[in-house]
Order: C-alpha cells, then sequence, then structure tokens
C-alpha cells in the first residue's frame, strides 16, 4: 500500500547455508534501502513470536532450498507471493573486459540459489560465463538454464576438467584438475567450521568486489598492475 513499507520474510537463512558473518544483517540492510521491513528470518535472528506473525508479510524471499516449502505453504494458506535469490552486489564488467574472457568455463559449486545468484552476479561483473554446479538434491522449480545437478564425483569429474576456474568449498579441491584454477568458498553444510573466519559476507560491497578481483585473477583477466 501507498506509503507503507513491503514487509518481506527471508526463507532459508539457515546457519548451515549461512555463516555468522553479518550477511542476515546485510540482506536485513539491503532490503531497508530500498523500502522495504523485514517482517521475519527463518531462522536466524526471529523469535518464535515474529515467525507466528510472518503470515502478515507481503512477500517472501527464499534465499536456499530450505525455505522454498515455507514459501509455498505462506503461498497456498496466506497468499504471500515469494521470489527467489540472493541479492549480491550488481555490478557491470568493464567493456575491455571482454578482452580477458576465458573460453573455458568457470564453475561454481554449492547450494542451489546461493551458487545460481553468486553465478549471474559474477558474469555481470566480469564478463566471464559462469555454471552453478549443485552437488545435493533440490528442487527443479529452482534450476536455472545451464545450471547442473551432479551428486556423485564421477559426474562431476568431466564437466570439472573442462573448467578454467573453479569456486568451491576447500574440500573439494582434491578431486579438482591441476589444470584449474581454484578458489576457495567454504560451505559451513559441507566443511562444518574447519574455514568458517575465512567465509566472506560476499553482500556486502566491499567483500564483493574483492572477490571478484580473486577471480578475474584466477582467470587472468588482470594484468598485475591493475589489481
Amino acid at each position: 500500500k501507498k506509503g507503507k513499507a513491503l514487509r518481506v520474510n527471508v526463507l532459508g537463512a539457515t546457519p548451515l547455508d549461512f555463516a555468522m558473518n553479518g550477511s542476515i544483517d546485510s540482506m536485513r540492510h539491503w532490503l531497508e534501502t530500498r523500502g522495504c521491513h523485514l517482517a521475519s528470518c527463518w531462522a536466524m535472528g526471529s523469535d518464535l513470536d515474529t515467525i507466528l506473525a510472518s503470515r502478515d508479510a507481503d512477500l517472501d524471499l527464499v534465499v536456499s532450498y530450505g525455505g522454498l516449502g515455507a514459501a509455498r505453504v505462506l503461498r497456498e494458506r496466506a497468499g504471500i507471493p515469494y521470489r527467489i535469490g540472493i541479492p549480491f552486489p550488481n555490478r557491470t564488467a568493464p567493456s575491455d573486459d571482454a578482452a580477458y574472457r576465458d573460453e573455458k568455463t568457470a564453475c561454481i559449486i554449492g547450494e542451489t540459489i546461493f551458487a545460481e545468484s553468486l553465478a549471474r552476479a559474477l558474469e555481470e561483473a566480469t564478463g566471464q560465463p559462469f555454471t552453478a554446479i549443485v552437488p545435493m538434491a533440490t528442487d527443479e522449480e529452482l534450476l536455472l538454464p545451464g545450471t547442473l545437478c551432479l551428486t556423485d564425483e564421477d559426474e562431476l569429474a568431466p564437466v570439472l576438467r573442462e573448467a578454467a576456474l573453479i569456486i568451491a568449498d576447500p574440500l573439494y579441491q582434491p578431486i579438482c584438475p591441476a589444470g584449474a584454477a581454484f578458489l576457495s568458498l567454504p560451505h559451513i553444510a559441507f566443511s562444518d567450521r574447519l574455514y568458517e573466519k575465512t567465509i566472506p559476507n560476499l553482500i556486502e560491497e566491499e567483500a564483493f568486489t574483492d572477490f571478484v578481483q580473486k577471480v578475474q585473477k584466477n582467470l587472468g583477466k588482470l594484468p598485475q598492475n591493475r589489481v
């Protein structure tokens, strides 16, 4: 309604998919700067009463596969529509970056919505095509064109052999080919808290910019004097 902030539930924000690195607060800030209000967060930072009142929201934002079921129930029972994705910063690659584009694929292995959202954000920021690879069971509704659902090492191997860059939890590195660059992006659901302190909050502009530069360096896109 005119003059009222859009009330948004964030669904699928679980400690297994989002580290305690400020990413949830960054989502809240992202919503607020666009005139929205975080009605509830399932389930980091919201108490039971807040979650019970989430049926009064205007929109659900699904940020991981774990939130899709709740979004469907809230749509059916409370008439709340939902959107899917993570709000990574929006950057457009400079036109001269086309000269550094690698013909090989760059891959991101991770949770469905995270991997797909980050792939699109990095494509915009670098001009390099990225393929999202989902290594666990997921829902077909979440799979964008070009996303690969590969749950077995034997399925992964042929795809990774064709990759110029692989972005994944560091525990994947032993099965990655030596010819591909590897960029660590830990995922608590995979490697637990082994690398928790190194997980960047990529929803923040500064951290995302730093990560983009690492991607470009690993692809050989940026001469050393441009970093």
